[in-house]
């Protein structure tokens, strides 16, 4: 029971140091090892002493030794006395390790750890030699072992593998993202995009900041499902974001037909300034019931809304723009690998 105990005290402590030096942000390991002073977990585990090649740690080693030595215990009760052995052999490395921390004035709490563990088990290991003899184990019983061995091994490097490839890839992601959202750079790829003329007597619908310095114009249609999605992103943006204004255009059908009947009702809507909750809500609806919504949005549809409808229909025409939803910032085109979302992280 002793020994199972210390071999999982040491496996603890191995796998706290692989996560130090993968460095995996752990509360406590950043209390245990202090950076500075003669406690100093990263100056030991960063040094060539910590590895045995540049793709192998002594925290490897031991992660697999302890991990081993648990299995056995647990599979092969008589694998007792091969870790006995092993244990006292490890007492050579417990003196090499403290010995390299002695000679740098810099100690690690967590390898300091897995040395006390060997030295205890190592001194079980001798106590019980010394009372009942050496017992050597058969050929098969070193054979099992040794296929424990080296099953944990190939478990441990295919992990290894793994968590190395990830952890690089969120790293190579969190650089991407910080030059991604750096407002200069966007500022300078955004003068580089297309930029599209808003006239001023272009009619839109306007929500947010009037004096805002970001003016995001989104052109839409009402019956556009795409277009209810970016439609949902801006009206929570809004409700945060206070030096943003969304200018809503219309395209997809002139006056005369039916489908522009929502676009000329939300027009109606924006002169009394009833406009933003109406288009929430048109565009939240999975059906798109023009008579209900109409219904509790009462708004009698004038000739002016109609001429806007036209107005706007015939601006996106004129400038090419024959999809939607299309996003313009400041009337510009946002730049090539950029999303609506990313615009939270990008506007004041």
């Amino acid at each position: 029971m002793a020994f199972f105990s210390l071999n999982l005290a040491a496996l603890a402590a191995c796998i706290l140091i692989i996560m130090k030096q993968f460095r995996i942000n752990n509360p406590f390991t950043n209390r245990v090892c202090k950076e500075g002073g003669v406690n100093d977990c990263n100056a030991v585990l960063s040094s060539k002493a910590s590895k045995l090649t540049d793709w192998l740690s002594w925290g490897d080693v031991g992660l697999v030794y302890f991990s081993t030595s648990l299995m056995l215990l647990l599979i092969f009760p008589e694998a007792m006395s091969t870790l006995m052995l092993l244990a006292m052999g490890g007492i050579g490395y417990s003196f090499y390790s403290l010995g390299y921390q002695y000679s740098q004035r810099k100690f690690c709490t967590l390898c300091n750890i897995v040395q006390l563990c060997i030295v205890v088990e190592a001194c079980i290991a001798l106590y019980v030699f010394l009372q009942q003899g050496v017992y050597l184990p058969s050929a098969l019983i070193i054979f099992q072992q040794l296929l424990v061995f080296l099953v944990v091994s190939v478990i441990w490097s295919t992990l290894r593998t793994l968590i190395s490839n990830d952890l690089k890839l969120k790293s190579q992601k969190k650089k991407f993202l910080k030059l991604k959202f750096d407002h200069l750079l966007f500022s300078t790829m955004l003068s580089k995009q297309v930029q599209f003329k808003l006239p001023t007597e272009l009619p839109v619908i306007s929500v947010g900041n009037k004096e805002g310095n970001t003016v995001i114009t989104l052109i839409s249609n009402p019956y556009c499902d795409a277009c209810a999605k970016v439609h949902d992103f801006f009206h929570e943006m809004l409700k945060y974001k206070s030096d943003v204004l969304v200018n809503i255009v219309f395209n997809g059908a002139s006056s005369h037909t039916e489908i522009s009947l929502p676009a000329k009702h939300m027009l109606t809507l924006a002169k009394s300034g009833d406009a933003d909750k109406a288009i929430h809500d048109w565009y939240q609806r999975s059906s798109k019931d023009y008579l209900k919504w109409a219904h509790k949005y009462p708004a009698t549809i004038d000739l002016e809304s109609e001429k806007a409808v036209d107005i706007q229909h015939d601006w996106c025409t004129s400038n090419g723009i024959d999809v939607t939803p299309v996003v313009l910032v400041n009337g510009h085109l946002l730049p090539e690998g950029y999303q609506v979302e990313d615009l939270k992280y990008l506007t004041a």
